[in-house]
Formats: C-alpha cells, sequence, structure tokens
C-alpha cells in the first residue's frame, strides 16, 4: 500500500500519524505488512478476525470494513492469527 501524506498524517501505512515514524508493531504476513498501533487495536483486530460471525457497521463505518481484504480472507485466517500471536509477544505476551 502507498503511502499518503495528508497534511502531516500519514495514512495507508505502518507510520505514526503524527510524528512519520514507522510502528514498532509490524511485521510480514501473507506478503503484507500486518501493523497495529497498540495492544488495545491488536486486540481489536485479533478479535474480528477469530470471530466465527463476522459483522460490520458499512462501507467506511467502522474500523474492520477498513481492514485490508487480504487480512479478512478466510485462506489467510491462520497466518494472521499466528502473526498477531509474534506481535504479542513484542509488547509482552498473550493479551487473552
Amino acid at each position: 500500500m502507498q503511502t499518503k501524506e495528508s497534511g502531516s498524517k500519514y495514512v495507508g501505512e505502518a507510520v505514526d500519524v503524527y510524528f512519520g515514524l514507522p510502528l514498532f508493531l509490524q511485521t510480514g504476513c501473507s506478503g503484507h505488512v500486518l501493523w497495529a498501533y497498540n495492544r488495545e487495536h491488536l486486540n481489536y483486530i485479533k478479535d474480528y478476525i477469530d470471530a466465527k460471525i463476522r459483522t460490520s457497521e458499512g462501507t467506511n463505518r467502522s474500523l474492520e470494513s477498513r481492514l485490508p481484504a487480504w487480512m479478512k480472507s478466510k485462506q489467510n485466517r491462520k497466518d494472521v492469527l499466528r502473526t498477531i500471536e509474534k506481535l504479542e509477544l513484542m509488547i509482552g505476551g498473550s493479551t487473552a
């Protein structure tokens, strides 16, 4: 995904929106970069990916509607969850 600069904020990459620095919580996954801003963000992604039934509030009305298709793909679910476990270890263990 290409980074777009909007004023002083970066959109679409694993970059802090205020300082423009790379995020700590990022790693490769299924040929892409999986990233999160913090533990709460990572937990939200994990809960959504791990859910048996996923719901969404519609186009661009919720965080899950903005998750990339590769991350929500059934074929990548196990890889995404394994990668989230790696990121959890980076911040001090599982959050479950």
